[in-house]
């Protein structure tokens, strides 16, 4: 009795799989012309979380940082884009009382970018995964992704199988998300102004060596607009933002130690390398 009980069973659930009744075909047939509508409202939706949370992973990397360090923080201020090429400029959050020494000042600088990109990657190489299952959502076209060469290089290397069809793609969100997730990230340690660049570049360098490359950074993005669009968008946002220099530490004679110093050198040459606009044909 339960043998057969249990060949019922099965034939229960079987069936309607034979028949293409699936739980989505289901749903389709229900919603009917309203598909467009809420598979444009989740992309929206899948964008706007995986978005948010890689903004958030990258304040979790100052706050667990000055933690560690015993440093209070301020309420991170969001800086929106507006119409920009991307979601927004990041946002500032500024330390309520001195760090007790450069390295640690450096290094609740350098946690924020750090953790930012790892959580974007992470995002950007899920998006790309999905994208290359079928599984999109908003349509873009390859070259949408090459001001940024690094990013654009990955991009053609895994999506672009060289005919006229692959130009245009129905990109997953993650994948969106992702890229633009490293753009701010990387952008956010550009040495000027009062971001996480400017204030790494003061505590490792010296406040007078890191205004020098303030200026040469503001003027390099200047050149750079010429031929990148987002660093012609990224050099008004470091104009507002060229303030006043990073409080002091309450030790500012204690160099910086020889690897995060080496660390933070390396983490300032990424936004150039990443605004290098990718060039030639796909």
């Amino acid at each position: 009795m339960a043998l057969v009980n249990h060949e019922r069973a099965v034939c229960i659930m079987v069936q309607p799989l034979a028949q293409g009744l699936t739980p989505l075909s289901r749903l389709e047939r229900r919603l009917g012309d309203s598909v467009p509508t809420v598979v444009s409202a989740c992309s929206i939706i899948g964008t706007a979380a995986a978005t948010a949370s890689v903004f958030e992973s990258h304040e979790l990397g100052h706050s667990h940082m000055a933690a560690r360090q015993g440093v209070p923080l301020g309420v991170p201020v969001f800086l929106p884009a507006g119409l920009g090429p991307l979601a927004a400029f990041g946002s500032l959050r500024s330390l309520l009382g001195p760090a007790p020494s450069r390295s640690a000042a450096a290094a609740i600088a350098l946690a924020g970018p750090l953790t930012g990109l790892a959580a974007s990657c992470s995002v950007l190489l899920v998006g790309l995964h999905f994208t290359m299952q079928g599984w999109g959502g908003l349509n873009m076209t390859l070259d949408a992704f090459d001001e940024a060469g690094p990013l654009g290089a990955v991009v053609h290397a895994v999506l672009d199988h060289g005919d006229a069809a692959a130009a245009t793609l129905d990109c997953h969100p993650w994948l969106v998300a992702g890229a633009g997730g490293v753009l701010i990230n990387a952008l956010a340690l550009v040495p000027a102004g009062d971001t996480d660049g400017g204030r790494l570049a003061t505590h490792i360098l010296g406040r007078e060596a890191a205004m020098r490359l303030s200026l040469l950074s503001l003027a390099l993005l200047g050149a750079l607009g010429w031929v990148n669009q987002l660093a012609d968008w990224w050099l008004p946002a470091l104009l507002i933002l060229h303030g006043s220099p990073p409080a002091l530490c309450t030790d500012e004679v204690t160099p910086v130690s020889k690897d995060l110093k080496l660390a933070g050198l390396l983490c300032l040459c990424l936004p150039a390398a990443m605004l290098v606009p990718r060039f030639g044909g796909s």
